[in-house]
């Protein structure tokens, strides 16, 4: 049990393996930044997670009650800075993102307002706004 609690404590989020697996969308090129867990002597197996910016978009996509809760203490823990997370959402995460790009801008804004405050969110919502692939769908109506 040692073991699973210095896991937990390196990755800043209660790890959850006995619970069923969904597929999960991830940044663009997020495994190269992937952590080694370290302190942890396990024979054949080698263990690695997300940085937390990779977590937390992980996290948006799904954007769960358990999720805002998880991305809450990660910034606790790890004191995400907002320009990187904006960073990495807009180059790495909106353009390969499948489903609506208007449903993720609204959970990313959703998300910058939890952990940064209104202000850094309505700045935010405006730059990605900025890319095309985030801006709402305009309706063409036909006469």
């Amino acid at each position: 049990m040692a073991t699973w609690d210095k896991a937990v404590k390196n990755v800043g989020v209660d790890l959850q393996i006995d619970t069923a697996a969904a597929v999960a969308q991830a940044p663009e090129d997020f495994e190269s930044r992937l952590r080694k867990l370290e302190g942890v002597q396990l024979e054949r197996v080698t263990v690695k997670f997300p940085d937390p910016y990779d977590l937390v978009l992980m996290k948006i996509c799904r954007s769960a009650d358990i999720d805002r809760q998880d991305i809450e203490h990660i910034h606790k823990v790890h004191a995400l800075n907002p320009d990187e997370l904006l960073k990495r959402f807009r180059e790495e995460l909106a353009p390969i993102y499948v489903g609506n790009p208007a449903d993720l801008a609204l959970k990313y804004e959703f998300t910058v307002d939890l952990l940064f405050g209104e202000q850094v969110a309505s700045v935010h919502a405006k730059q990605i706004r900025s890319c095309a692939r985030l801006r709402p769908r305009q309706r063409v109506w036909w006469v």
